[in-house]
């Protein structure tokens, strides 16, 4: 189940309408799942449910996390995306990494705060691969990469290897 906004921008123009729609299709599969109990069901999350952060995107992630764990009969798993980086991201979706590449592109300068940020990117086939991976059972997966990325070092990459123009504010 990747059913929602998508993205930082999305979610802001979706409002209350992504709970609506993330349980609309939540529901769905749970009761097809009451169907075909056998069937494996990997509903894509997010690191988001760790911060204490009062947003309507936390709290729908938070509740529908709860509701899978409590059908542990069920074979759901649950997998924590924090962060991904695709050929496929959009420059205008609110990220900072496709804020990042619409600056390199328009041979803009991108404006950063200084902070002690660290992201932890992971790549579709990353993401692929573990959803192969997931076993049977009702659990929650961190999605990980190996190494994650402080600021100064993405900033130091981009500037380096494809011209990135950046300061603080």
């Amino acid at each position: 189940n990747c059913v929602g906004a998508g993205s930082p921008k999305r979610i802001k123009e979706m409002g209350m309408s992504l709970i609506d729609i993330n349980d609309k299709y939540d529901h769905m599969v749970l009761d097809y799942l009451k169907k075909y109990p056998e069937t494996k069901y990997i509903y894509i999350s997010s690191g988001i449910v760790h911060e204490m952060d009062s947003s309507l995107y936390r709290h729908n992630k938070v509740l529908t996390e709860k509701r899978h764990r409590d059908l542990a009969d069920f074979n759901i798993t649950d997998i924590r995306v924090y962060s991904f980086f695709s050929k496929f991201l959009k420059d205008d979706e609110g990220f900072f990494m496709s804020e990042l590449i619409r600056c390199i592109k328009q041979k803009q300068t991108l404006k950063v705060i200084p902070l002690n940020i660290v992201r932890d990117y992971i790549a579709p086939l990353d993401l692929a691969n573990l959803i192969l991976q997931v076993p049977s059972g009702n659990r929650v997966m961190e999605a990980y990469s190996k190494k994650p990325v402080q600021l100064g070092e993405i900033l130091d990459y981009f500037s380096t290897e494809h011209g990135l123009i950046w300061e603080t504010m």
